[in-house]
């Protein structure tokens, strides 16, 4: 099967969902391209990306950012392209069909990008984010693709977006789109309740590679020092401020606990103050952005995993983090928070604890009584690594995608595959 991945910034190190779902699908056979509307600027990528040449299936469309430049851009697909396929133009141009894309000459930089493709015979364009289902939705549009339309919504995209029903953004993408894809029952009923058409939509849980997730049960010397780990954006969903709290509230009664938070974002100057303001600058490390190889020798040095997520204010929210199905698969117990679908993957006083969102005092009463009761990491590692193998295996993952592929693709003739 053909198939183009339209994504955001790629290969994102935060967004390596993204990349298992392709190269589980390029293992099972699958021939993937992938359409980006940036490259990243994190400096860091994932070894998979060289294993599986996979910049060499990549394509950019993401208009200049500088309006003059956008425009001097898009005047130039216009001279290379009008003579040889004006229609393609003229739709890519027209708001009735694409809306502010057009205006935004976004219609025009993608149709450009994947008219420039090698293949344009895809039997599926699966978009990744609900925003990109709507770039699809345009594509096969305006460059009259038989493409069958498959959108994965991750988050964000069913929350900032609930405004969109019939008369809203979404309205057109559920019309037309032939699947859709949730990532809990939570978003899938979101999705729903705004809109999208209920014979459609399946659930689909994250996975993780589980081979490269080595387990090992958790246990405390005494006099060791306890490691707790956070991975994530500095971002405001993350919730960091309540564990930074929360850990400035134990470090009376345990003065070594060193808590490492991966990742960088536009909230770092704020929590950085925050560090500083709570005198846990000894006691709390902001690494920055690590690549894979970097997140596993963190994972691997942790006792804890802690992601306390929250709604922002601006309506954003989590999907289920892929971050806390890897810790639970490494054995390690994590403290999270009952927001959105997290209450799916993390099971409540089993493989970790939940806590009300913005409570720093809740955080900090259970990471202080985890770190009162080692003897119980181990049972509780086990049981998160139990819950990722039989839910979260990202090849058995890939085949259920292969199905959910399968079940909106014609299949092809023996005249049609040349037998």
């Amino acid at each position: 099967m053909k198939v183009a991945f339209i994504v955001d910034r790629f290969p994102a190190v935060s967004e390596t969902f993204i990349l298992d779902q392709l190269t589980g699908l390029i293992r099972r056979g699958h021939d993937v391209d992938v359409f980006a509307r940036y490259a990243p600027d994190e400096g860091v990528t994932h070894p998979d990306v060289e294993k599986y040449d996979i910049l060499a299936r990549t394509s950019y469309f993401g208009p200049p950012l500088a309006w003059t430049t956008r425009i001097a851009s898009a005047l130039a697909i216009i001279a290379r392209r009008l003579a040889s396929d004006p229609r393609m133009i003229g739709r890519a141009l027209d708001p009735r069909r694409s809306g502010r894309d057009a205006l935004s000459l976004w219609t025009l930089h993608a149709a450009s990008s994947f008219a420039r493709s090698a293949s344009r015979d895809y039997d599926v364009l699966h978009c990744h984010f609900g925003p990109n289902g709507l770039i699809g939705s345009s594509l096969r549009d305006v460059l009259d693709l038989p493409s069958k339309l498959v959108t994965s919504f991750y988050g964000f995209d069913a929350s900032l977006h609930l405004w969109a029903r019939d008369d809203g953004p979404y309205g057109r993408l559920f019309a037309e789109g032939d699947r859709f894809i949730a990532l809990s029952d939570h978003m899938q009923a979101r999705l729903t309740d705004i809109g999208c058409p209920t014979d459609r939509i399946e659930k689909l849980p994250l996975g993780v590679a589980l081979n490269e997730l080595p387990f090992r049960a958790r246990s405390a010397a005494e006099g060791d020092r306890a490691v707790i780990l956070t991975v994530a954006r500095l971002v405001e969903k993350k919730g960091l401020e309540y564990s930074i709290q929360a850990i400035a509230a134990l470090v009376e009664r345990y003065p070594d606990i060193v808590y490492r938070i991966a990742g960088d974002g536009p909230s770092r100057d704020k929590l950085e103050r925050l560090i500083r303001e709570l005198d846990v600058s000894q006691n709390v490390q902001l690494l920055g952005w690590l690549d894979r190889q970097g997140i596993r020798r963190q994972l691997d040095e942790a006792d804890l995993f802690v992601l306390p997520s929250v709604t922002a204010k601006d309506g954003d929210e989590e999907g289920t983090p892929t971050v806390l199905l890897e810790a639970q698969a490494v054995g390690l117990p994590v403290i999270s928070t009952a927001h959105s679908g997290i209450p799916e993957i993390v099971e409540d006083g089993r493989s970790g604890f939940l806590v009300p969102e913005r409570d720093a005092a809740a955080l900090a009463e259970r990471i202080g009584q985890l770190l009162e009761h080692p003897e119980t990491w181990a049972e509780m590692g086990r049981a998160g690594r139990t819950a990722v193998e039989a839910r979260h295996d990202t090849d058995r993952l890939s085949e259920r995608l292969e199905r959910i592929y399968e079940s909106v693709v014609p299949r092809k003739s023996d005249t049609e595959r040349g037998t």
